[in-house]
């Protein structure tokens, strides 16, 4: 996972064409990393900065855990 995936996943913009799947509508126009939330994710002052690659990691893990586990 990327830095801008994990910050749409916080609040994801709208859908893109008709046929888009993803989790779309929780704010017009392109979301999060549209308004700079990934810049947001890499200020120190979130306390975030540290973290973030751990936390992607983390979260790429899972996703390998959960495919394997229902695929």
């Amino acid at each position: 996972m990327t830095p801008e995936a994990f910050a749409d996943t916080i609040a994801p913009g709208e859908q893109r064409f008709p046929a888009d799947r993803a989790v779309v509508g929780a704010a017009e126009g392109g979301g999060d990393v549209a308004v700079g939330a990934v810049e947001l994710l890499k200020t120190p002052a979130t306390g975030l900065t540290d973290l973030i690659c751990a936390l992607l990691a983390a979260l790429n893990g899972h996703s390998l855990t959960y495919t394997a586990d229902t695929a």
